[in-house]
């Protein structure tokens, strides 16, 4: 019955059997073209939507990975703010009976630190320096002043370089020459 105005056609004589059948195989192939068009475009915006969920996950990912290496970072400067600050603990050498008051100046401002005479003395021929870290001076050996200022290179330390000789450079001209016993002045 599908068939039925073909096959009257065909009877009439106004069309052969072989147009008949080209112009089916028209028919079906432009059906076929539409179906698939209409495929295509149904799925197009599944693709376009599976682009931009595939794209957003990407940018999600890479910010994700970029806080974390951020919170490493913070955890890893906090863990030698951490490490720092419990070396100073240890070695801190200052006492609360100091009374003794040593100035030094820190970044343009003179400050001050209460030492007694021993740490006074250690600390003037650099022996001893002065960390400042947080809210606090830290009173430390050199070499652990040293040791904090490689793991915080921005870290305040005050020491004192102790000079090879305390004879100026003038008078080691005149080091040779005997002063006379009978010079009066």
């Amino acid at each position: 019955m599908g068939n039925s105005l073909r096959d009257a056609l065909t009877k009439a004589g106004v069309v052969t059997s072989s147009q008949a059948n080209v112009a089916a195989q028209q028919s079906k192939r432009q059906a076929r073209q539409e179906s698939h068009a209409k495929r295509v475009k149904a799925e197009a915006p599944k693709n376009d939507v599976t682009l931009a969920v595939a794209r957003a996950q990407e940018e999600k990912l890479a910010r994700d990975q970029s806080l974390n290496q951020k919170r490493e970072a913070d955890a890893a400067a906090k863990a030698v703010r951490s490490e720092v600050k419990q070396w100073l603990r240890e070695h801190d050498q200052n006492r609360e009976n100091s009374d003794i008051a040593f100035h030094f100046i820190e970044h343009a401002n003179v400050r001050h630190l209460y030492v007694n005479a021993d740490q006074q003395t250690e600390l003037a021929r650099g022996q001893l320096a002065i960390v400042s870290f947080g809210n606090r001076h830290y009173l430390v050996p050199t070499e652990m002043a040293d040791k904090v200022q490689t793991r915080l290179p921005g870290i305040f330390v005050f020491r004192v370089t102790p000079s090879l000789s305390n004879t100026s450079p003038s008078e080691d001209l005149y080091s040779e020459h005997a002063i006379p016993d009978d010079l009066i002045w």
